[in-house]
């Protein structure tokens, strides 16, 4: 190896991703060797999340270069030449047996969660759940009373500036000058972050606003406005986005909109998101990961298939003598449930849909429907954030 010009992974910063460091090289792709070499302080992460895109890009500007995957990735550029790149796996979020409470009431409840590099992090719960105040524990705006929560693999204490300057957050309404364009309140942003002038443009770009950058803000309907304040959270070029009920109040063309961005995210600016909202049906059609809390406990973690996995399905049946059929079934062992209008819902279980179908039949009861339902994201989620449980729990939490 002595001799092969290397690619250093600490000359990229928070600040300085990728793609930019990689525009020193094109100048010289023989030597690999860049034109000025960013500074670098003590303990700087070695890549940033997006190691496919950085990937990407590196093709680009090498065109012979051949991708090897992997925990560490190494890219051969013609014959001599390696570029080593170094992605690290630790999750973005760690939270462990978080507790937070105000006064006698426990909001958060023990609460554990992991949040994987370039995830979409569903965080989902009812109302009064517990996600606004992990949230702010996350941002360092509240801490915890109990547990441990780190950021990039570090804990969230005394040196928490340097870890919350690579995150950008929506949290509620966006915060905007009414009375300014749309440039001119992400230029405020952008002097308050010391971030380059370049980077309004990028974020006005990704957020589809630049049509509309001049315009007063005051005229900017709901879903621009939501926009703006992506583009706003975006602008120091972060790491995390953690982003807390973004849709609320606006109509389905924004909420359209929205749900667009959000899933372009990680592959577009490398980004991670931890999206927190009580929507179901929202998260679900952007979200890799899923987490449900309710009474400020942890109720699921992991993928939508593997929530959905965690409910049986069950076998919905027409009969002609919904009564005669509930008793048969019961002198068989199965726990079938009558649901009205001569409907009956029966678990799947030892006996399948055309056992039922048979065992029916044959006794002379008529079948005019037989159907599997399968659960539901929102069936799922109801049933672990059910109105009794999480009373229960809640009281259990406090007495303790």
């Amino acid at each position: 190896m002595e001799g092969i010009p290397v690619f250093r992974p600490e000359w990229l910063t928070a600040t300085r991703p990728l793609s930019r460091v990689l525009e020193n090289f094109r100048g010289d792709p023989r030597t690999c060797r860049p034109r000025a070499m960013p500074a670098c302080g003590s303990g700087q992460p070695w890549v940033r999340p997006a190691i496919s895109a950085s990937r990407r890009h590196l093709t680009s500007v090498f065109p012979k270069a051949i991708a090897r995957r992997g925990t560490s990735h190494a890219l051969l550029v013609s014959t001599r030449y390696l570029v080593f790149l170094h992605q690290s796996m630790e999750p973005l979020i760690n939270i462990q047996g978080v507790w937070k409470s105000y006064g006698k009431t426990a909001a958060v409840c023990g609460l554990s969660l992991s949040v994987p590099v370039h995830s979409i992090y569903g965080f989902l719960g009812p109302n009064g759940a517990g996600k606004s105040t992990t949230i702010r524990m996350i941002l360092g705006l509240q801490r915890p009373d109990r547990g441990r929560i780190s950021l990039f693999g570090r804990p969230l204490g005394p040196q928490r500036t340097a870890l919350l300057t690579r995150i950008g957050s929506l949290v509620e309404s966006p915060s905007l000058y009414p009375n300014l364009t749309g440039r001119e309140n992400l230029e405020v942003h952008r002097r308050l972050l010391d971030a380059p002038k370049t980077a309004i443009d990028e974020a006005l770009k990704t957020v589809d606003l630049i049509s509309a950058a001049d315009q007063i803000v005051r005229g900017y309907s709901s879903g621009m406005r939501q926009r703006l304040a992506l583009a706003q959270a975006l602008l120091g070029n972060p790491e995390l986005l953690v982003l807390d009920e973004p849709t609320n109040g606006l109509d389905p063309a924004g909420i359209h909109q929205i749900r667009a961005l959000i899933r372009d995210l990680p592959n577009r600016r490398g980004v991670t998101v931890f999206l927190s909202s009580h929507l179901l049906a929202e998260v679900e059609q952007v979200a890799t990961h899923v987490a449900i809390i309710s009474a400020g406990r942890m109720r699921f973690e992991g993928s939508a298939k593997d929530l959905r996995i965690r409910s049986a399905p069950a076998i919905v049946v027409e009969v002609d003598d919904a009564e005669r059929a509930f008793e048969l079934l019961a002198e068989a062992g199965i726990a079938a449930v009558i649901a009205g209008g001569g409907t009956m819902r029966v678990p799947q279980g030892d006996y399948g849909p055309a056992d039922i179908n048979a065992m029916l039949v044959q006794a002379g009861i008529a079948v005019s429907h037989l159907t599997v339902k399968y659960p539901t994201l929102e069936d799922a989620f109801l049933e672990m954030t059910s109105s009794r449980v999480a009373e229960q729990e809640t009281a259990s939490a406090n007495d303790a």
